[in-house]
């Protein structure tokens, strides 16, 4: 019974370290819980109930939230950013392109790199 009991504390810890993350970010990207819940898909109730720590975020989900504001899914766990970045909200488009890009051979990456910035020159 002990065990158990600490395993749904330190579950409910780790809940509540995300939401607060999550809330963090959002503020911080000054977005309303309605535009980030539109864009996850869920309603913004559901938003809440996550950053309340009140609802476990799945992994799919936070995949998906790290994906939205540019951040390694770490950050909503451990906190920790190896350089801080600017949060920057990405489409669903760009975000599945920068996954393929990830997955790409080098060379082919650096000659996607060279097209896209001769282009924005």
């Amino acid at each position: 019974m002990e065990l158990e009991t600490i395993k749904k504390s330190g579950t409910k810890a780790i809940d509540l370290q995300i939401g607060v993350r999550l809330r963090e970010v959002r503020k911080n990207a000054g977005l309303s819980q309605k535009i980030v819940a539109e864009r996850l898909g869920i309603s913004f109730q559901q938003l809440q109930r996550y950053e309340q720590g009140e609802n476990r975020v799945t992994a799919a989900s936070l995949h998906h939230i790290a994906q939205l504001f540019g951040l390694p899914m770490e950050y909503f766990v451990r906190g920790e950013v190896a350089q801080r970045r600017e949060v920057v909200l990405v489409t669903d488009d760009e975000a599945r392109l920068i996954g393929r890009l990830r997955r790409v051979e080098a060379s082919v990456f650096n000659q996607v790199r060279e097209l896209v910035e001769l282009k924005s020159l």
